[in-house]
């Protein structure tokens, strides 16, 4: 996977610094900084390129929208339409701090997201979570976390998954909690010993 623009940004200053150290006179020295030069115009490139696309869905999404404003839809065609779009800023949204904020990258977590869902509706049923509306937990599970999987969590599967209920994966999180009972266990055991 190639680096974020601020990661390779970062490399780039970290390699000025090392110019900055170099004598005029030194061989190598004006290799170095034509390369130098050749990575800061190869990065705005591809910078220019990654806006002008960025710059192209948002308009494309802006036009879509105006389409849907202008036209008698019903409440829940509207709705739909909502969610989609909400999903489409949470990811536009989530592309540009990986590239301009790499420290904010998404959590990798080892379980499906189907897992993941269903721990967040255990965690809403017994009420350790509060009963606010789900598309908040969604938007901010899609703006944080990645699967193994999955690179992106779109906010429009975990809406559909969110209810689809199957044997496996919850058979798969009562194996999981029971794993966490047992280290819970061994936790109380430790403090014992202490």
């Amino acid at each position: 996977m190639r680096n974020s623009f601020a990661q390779e940004f970062r490399k780039i200053v970290r390699d000025y610094e090392k110019l900055k150290v170099l004598e005029v006179h030194e061989t190598d020295c004006w290799n170095a900084m034509e390369r130098l030069h050749q990575r800061i115009e190869k990065l705005l490139d591809e910078l220019r390129q990654w806006i002008a696309m960025m710059e192209h869905d948002l308009q494309g999404r802006r036009n879509l929208q105006q389409l849907v404003r202008d036209t008698d839809w019903n409440t829940e065609a509207l709705q739909l339409f909502w969610n989609d779009q909400l999903g489409f800023f949470a990811n536009w949204l989530g592309d540009w701090m990986e590239q301009t904020q790499p420290e904010s990258q998404r959590c990798v977590v080892n379980i499906s997201m189907r897992k993941v869902l269903i721990l967040l509706r255990l965690a809403r049923d017994v009420e350790a979570l509060p009963d606010d509306p789900l598309k908040h937990a969604f938007v901010f599970i899609a703006a944080h976390f990645r699967t193994i999987q999955q690179e992106h969590i779109s906010y429009e599967s975990m809406r559909k998954k969110y209810s689809q209920l199957d044997m496996a994966t919850i058979t798969g999180v009562e194996d999981l909690l029971h794993q966490c009972l047992d280290k819970l266990t061994e936790y109380k055991k430790n403090l014992y010993l202490k």
